[in-house]
């Protein structure tokens, strides 16, 4: 289900491709069969609404993404290429004003670093929303509008977490918190155990 709008996604079978959607937005139930640009298996479609509830961002085939904009009738479907610059969404984080899908980019080996769709430009223009850095990014959270949060991995689990101001790009604006980090769900706080308010004692900081 959409978050915010009366509308349900229904994966098709492999063979059939694309996905078929449920739209009660009128009081009556529509359903719009969607074949989206191209040979459309879904990858793992991890569907990932924008804020309003009226967009989603799906991975389709190997380095493409689609954005389906149900504002439109019939919907929009918008495929971006994502391949060239590494980009990953298995979990795609929107921005809270909705202009930014974030996800992973792969772009250098052994680089990472937090990329952004850009759902205002007509081709969905990808950029970096972080400094690269030689630490896997294991997932992104963006819950507050000038910042979002960044866990890491390693080969032993969990590394540390990173929040990122991305209301001015590029941004070099960054605070490292443990791997124990968790945000609120309004995205204003970080909890996590450990050393702070100037002391050396553990507890749990905010």
């Amino acid at each position: 289900w959409s978050p915010a709008a009366s509308l349900l996604l229904l994966a098709n079978k492999p063979e059939q491709k694309g996905f078929s959607v449920l739209d009660v937005r009128c009081g009556s139930q529509e359903i719009q069969e969607l074949s989206p640009v191209g040979d459309f298996p879904l990858v793992n479609p991890s569907p990932s609404w924008a804020p309003e509830g009226e967009r989603v961002a799906l991975n389709s085939r190997a380095g493409t993404m689609e954005v389906v904009d149900f504002r439109a009738r019939p919907a929009k479907v918008t495929s971006i290429a994502t391949g060239n610059n590494g980009f990953y969404c298995w979990d795609c984080a929107w921005s809270p004003d909705g202009r930014w899908v974030a996800g992973l980019s792969y772009a250098r080996s052994g680089t990472w670093q937090v990329a952004g769709i850009d759902t205002a430009t007509p081709d969905g223009v990808i950029r970096p929303l972080t400094p690269s850095q030689d630490v896997q990014i294991a997932s992104v959270t963006w819950a507050n509008a000038p910042w979002l949060l960044f866990t890491t991995q390693n080969g032993q689990g969990l590394g540390p977490s990173y929040a990122s101001r991305v209301d001015a790009l590029p941004t070099t604006d960054r605070v490292g918190f443990p791997d124990n980090a968790r945000l609120s769900p309004t995205g204003d706080w970080v909890a996590f155990v450990g050393e702070c308010g100037g002391t050396r004692t553990v507890r749990v900081c905010l």
